[in-house]
């Protein structure tokens, strides 16, 4: 018996949920596509059914995480939630410890340096999207912009950093001076 038609997109979205949540967590050389594949509850064989190999999966989780996070502030966003509590949201320590799922600009930021051309394209991309989605929120171009990509630049590093602390006190001001200056840029008429 076939499978149905939504068979495939559905396990290409188990894989990549599971890769995407892996990759975050342990970095391109830490996960195997077999520790992929067993996450999702899949056979090996299935991999190369969706993925040439693991260059283009780990492309693909990247592309996957970040459309799952921006769906999650669209929706935010739409439901009335200001841009105070977004930033809270991402600049706080269940972020940083991997709760839900990760922004891969924060997570993967020193690992893709390392990796193809292909996989530093989709992570610019998914920066300027990440920028174009901010900018909209504001009204004067060129200063919403410079403000935009300090802001990005404030919270992902503040993710990334915060990360890598083992201090919970300069870890919690870590978060809290990037989540004040952050909303500042991108909210001028918020006091610090």
């Amino acid at each position: 018996m076939p499978y149905p038609a939504t068979h495939k997109p559905q396990t290409r979205e188990r894989i990549l949920n599971s890769a995407a949540q892996l990759f975050t967590k342990n970095g391109y050389e830490g996960v195997s596509i077999d520790q992929v594949m067993a996450e999702a509850g899949l056979t090996r064989g299935a991999f190369y059914s969706h993925f040439a190999d693991k260059s283009s999966l780990y492309a693909a989780a990247i592309q996957y995480a970040s459309k799952e996070r921006f769906r999650f502030y669209r929706a935010e966003l739409t439901a009335g939630v200001s841009i105070e509590r977004l930033i809270e949201g991402y600049l706080h320590p269940d972020h940083i410890k991997g709760r839900d799922m990760p922004c891969a600009l924060a997570f993967l930021v020193s690992d893709i340096s390392q990796r193809e051309q292909q996989v530093r394209s989709t992570y610019t991309e998914v920066y300027k999207g990440l920028l174009q989605g901010l900018e909209h929120l504001g009204t004067d171009e060129k200063r919403e912009r410079l403000a935009c990509i300090a802001a990005s630049v404030l919270m992902i590093g503040g993710v990334a950093i915060g990360r890598a602390l083992d201090d919970e006190q300069i870890t919690s001001d870590l978060l809290e001076a990037c989540r004040a200056v952050s909303l500042q840029l991108l909210e001028p008429d918020q006091t610090l």
